[in-house]
């Protein structure tokens, strides 16, 4: 078939279904929309991992054990309050994990950097001192997806990646970020207190 036929045939089968083809067109899914799926669903099927604020550049998760009332005092930032959150950067051809303090009480904020910087590796803070809002203390060691799996990898091929570096991180880096958190005696001591988020 000639490509004037192929176009002739393609023109023909537009006009005839013209309405369902844009609809399909319009609802199909793109590749960050794909991968954000992809995010949720691990989250969501990984114990202790609660999952935050989820949008399709910014995947937000915490961890259950962090839900203690000093470390939720956050502000400006996601409606758990929660200051210490882990964030996909969903981007349109990288996909890379960190660790940031929020926004927060100032003091909380100073001692989790101080924390970070202290505790090298697994932490890797981006800045040398705190910032008033934002602060990336950690990153996972390589982008989950690179741009070239963007451009040849299939949507399977794509969450066989993600899959691969997320149990890399469940097993090696989380671990011991939770253990330095659990090192720091003046984020337990009053773990048992019923925060007025938790309390209902």
């Amino acid at each position: 078939m000639s490509e004037s036929d192929i176009a002739d045939l393609c023109r023909r089968i537009y006009q005839k279904h013209q309405r369902a083809l844009d609809l399909i067109y319009e609802h199909r899914p793109d590749r960050q929309t794909v991968i954000q799926m992809i995010l949720e669903k691990l989250i969501q099927e990984t114990p202790d991992i609660i999952l935050d604020a989820h949008l399709k550049r910014h995947i937000r998760f915490a961890v259950q054990e962090w839900d203690v009332p000093i470390l939720l005092e956050g502000k400006e930032w996601t409606a758990s309050h929660r200051i210490l959150l882990f964030e996909f950067r969903n981007e349109v051809d990288s996909l890379k994990l960190s660790l940031y303090i929020g926004p927060g009480p100032q003091e909380t904020r100073q001692k989790l950097f101080d924390m970070a910087t202290q505790k090298m590796p697994p932490f890797k803070p981006a800045n040398k001192t705190l910032n008033n809002k934002w602060n990336a203390i950690y990153h996972y060691q390589q982008p989950f997806l690179t741009p070239k799996l963007y451009e040849d990898a299939s949507d399977d091929k794509l969450e066989a990646e993600i899959r691969k570096h997320w149990t890399a991180f469940l097993e090696n880096d989380l671990p011991k970020i939770k253990a330095a958190l659990k090192a720091e005696d003046w984020i337990w001591q009053f773990a048992n207190t019923i925060s007025p988020m938790q309390g209902g």
